[in-house]
């Protein structure tokens, strides 16, 4: 169930969803903790020009902007309580070699840290058409692999969280035709 206090700390129903995700596994000890949107980063940097004023008696010297900035600030960064081979992929663990190729059902992480983007299925605002733009520069620039989640694909190849299967209104248990939720517990095991 969705809560007043959910509705306040996060800008989507998919990120509230994510973050029940993270909350149990911070309870499983599996995650230390998790920041949602932890640091903004400049991509591109504003470029501006200069030109004369002759409006005036004085011609007077003034600058423009020709092109804003551009930032980009990642959802979630998660802190993993050391190396989880069910959940992720990690670009500097020993295990993962360059002769290992991504498992992309894993959340990549490096050096124990996941920088996350959630979307969800359909995006009214064009959020997931930009993404991979960012996902490409934030790579590019600041050398962090942004990972794309889309709560429901996580949680039917993972484990779907206990708040998760009472709908949000809290009155029902939520219909889930697409998948067999499994709980937490029952994914760290198996």
């Amino acid at each position: 169930m969705i809560t007043a206090l959910d509705n306040e700390k996060f800008r989507s129903k998919e990120e509230i969803y994510f973050s029940w995700w993270l909350d149990e596994l911070i309870k499983e000890g599996v995650i230390n903790s998790y920041k949602y949107e932890p640091h903004s980063f400049l991509l591109i940097e504003e470029h501006g020009y200069n030109w004369i004023d002759n409006t005036k008696k004085k011609p007077k010297e003034k600058s423009s902007t020709l092109l804003n900035s551009h930032s980009y600030t990642p959802d979630f960064l998660i802190s993993w309580n050391g190396f989880h081979k069910k959940l992720m992929w990690d670009l500097y663990h020993p295990d993962m070699s360059l002769t290992t190729k991504i498992n992309k059902g894993k959340i990549v992480s490096q050096k124990n840290r996941s920088w996350i983007d959630v979307k969800g299925s359909y995006n009214k605002h064009g959020g997931d058409r930009i993404f991979p733009i960012h996902q490409k520069m934030m790579f590019e620039k600041k050398k962090l692999y942004i990972n794309k989640i889309e709560p429901k694909k996580l949680f039917s190849r993972t484990f779907t969280p206990k708040k998760y299967i009472v709908t949000d209104g809290g009155g029902q248990l939520r219909k889930i035709d697409d998948w067999e939720p499994i709980p937490v517990k029952e994914f760290l095991t198996t």
